[in-house]
C-alpha cells in the first residue's frame, strides 16, 4: 500500500516533488518509492523513462555523496548516460561526477 502524502490539506498519491523531498530526508524509507515512481505513475501520467532515470540517478548520487559512498560517481554516470541535457539534474550530475573523478573541464 502506497503512503498518502498530504500537501495543503489535500491528500493524493505522492507527486514527484514531494517524493524527492521525502527521499532526501529519509533515503532508506523512500528508496523503493523513488526508484519505482515511473512504474507506479505510468497508468495515469506517462513519463519519458530516460528523463526519470536521469533524475532518479541524480538523487541517488546526491544521497550517496552525502553518505561518503563510492556509489555516487556511478549513479551520476548513469544519469549522464541518459543524455537528457535539458534538465538541471543532468548538469549538476555532470559537475559532481567530474569533481569526484578529478576531471577538469
Amino acid at each position: 500500500e502506497r503512503e498518502l502524502i498530504t500537501a495543503g490539506g489535500v491528500g493524493g498519491s505522492a507527486p514527484w516533488s514531494h517524493l524527492v523531498s521525502h527521499f532526501l530526508l529519509d533515503p532508506k524509507r523512500y528508496l523503493t518509492e523513488l526508484t519505482s515512481f515511473g512504474d507506479y505513475s505510468k497508468a495515469y501520467d506517462p513519463k519519458d523513462e530516460s528523463v526519470l532515470r536521469c533524475m532518479v540517478q541524480y538523487y541517488l548520487g546526491m544521497v550517496a555523496m552525502d553518505n561518503a559512498s563510492s556509489d555516487a560517481a556511478k549513479a551520476f554516470e548513469v544519469s549522464l548516460n541518459t543524455g537528457k541535457r535539458e534538465y538541471i539534474q543532468y548538469w549538476i550530475a555532470k559537475a559532481e561526477h567530474d569533481r569526484l573523478l578529478g576531471i577538469r573541464n
